[in-house]
């Protein structure tokens, strides 16, 4: 038992997910580990903490740390020493919202001091659920990725548990490799698979429809009718909104049908 602990300690990777207020780091992380999606996640208050144990990946047991830091400006204070020893960084922005790309340089700088590098930060683009409120173009993205010389790009969608998997698997691969546990090569290859298995987001014209509640007339949106249908597949879930023989209710007009 001690052998395996002694193991286990010596494959624990650190990794901190950043990122502005509001862009949906904990939502991520939650949905990630407890597979529940909460709109309404409260701010986080300091630091939160998340584990994922991965068994058997590059012949390790890897129990990857995930520091979750809070995004308000009142807790800046807390970033300097949150980064310390960290061997990759999540640098998470909000897809519809441009200005939360303004502070990759402030982030950048925190690192640095704290001797991370570039090459160790992942640029995760979060709620591709939102496509139709995007202010961000996908290319520009992927050349502030070249020009910082940022380790990779993923977009993902805790709404949709889009690329959230192959995300924190990509974040404690990139981490063993930067503590020096796993040879180049073999990251190199890890990344190529990485990048076979990440998947372009579902935006289809159909689901930019907006669709009216049959009973009352308000607009309804495809994420809200995945939001009320959690344990149905999105794949099912857009076959149905494209049908055009079903009726379709609000939230508030469904529970009123129901308890009539």
């Amino acid at each position: 038992m001690q052998k395996i602990n002694s193991y286990l300690k010596d494959s624990i990777v650190k990794i901190v997910v950043d990122g502005m207020g509001a862009v949906g780091k904990t939502t991520m992380l939650k949905k990630f580990e407890y597979g529940t999606f909460d709109p309404k996640t409260k701010i986080t208050i300091g630091i939160d903490f998340f584990t994922k144990e991965y068994n058997h990946l590059f012949d390790r047991n890897v129990r990857a740390q995930f520091w979750d830091i809070v995004g308000a400006e009142r807790f800046k204070f807390l970033r300097p020493t949150a980064y310390k020893g960290a061997n990759c960084i999540l640098l998470v922005i909000d897809l519809t919202r441009l200005n939360t790309l303004d502070k990759i340089e402030y982030f950048m700088n925190i690192a640095k001091e704290a001797n991370v590098g570039p090459e160790q930060i992942i640029l995760v683009g979060n709620k591709t659920d939102l496509f139709y409120l995007h202010t961000i173009n996908r290319g520009y993205l992927s050349s502030v990725v070249e020009d910082h010389g940022f380790c990779g790009f993923i977009e993902t969608s805790a709404r949709n548990n889009h690329n959230l998997e192959v995300l924190f698997e990509f974040a404690t691969g990139t981490a063993l490799y930067n503590k020096g546990l796993i040879s180049e090569d073999h990251f190199e290859t890890f990344k190529g698979d990485i990048k076979k298995r990440i998947k372009e987001p579902n935006i289809e014209p159909d689901v930019k429809k907006i669709r009216k509640c049959w009973k009352c007339g308000n607009n309804l949106y495809f994420y809200e009718f995945c939001d009320s249908n959690t344990n149905t597949s999105e794949e099912r879930l857009l076959e149905l909104w494209k049908s055009p023989y079903l009726q379709f209710f609000c939230c508030n007009c469904y529970k009123n049908i129901i308890m009539s």
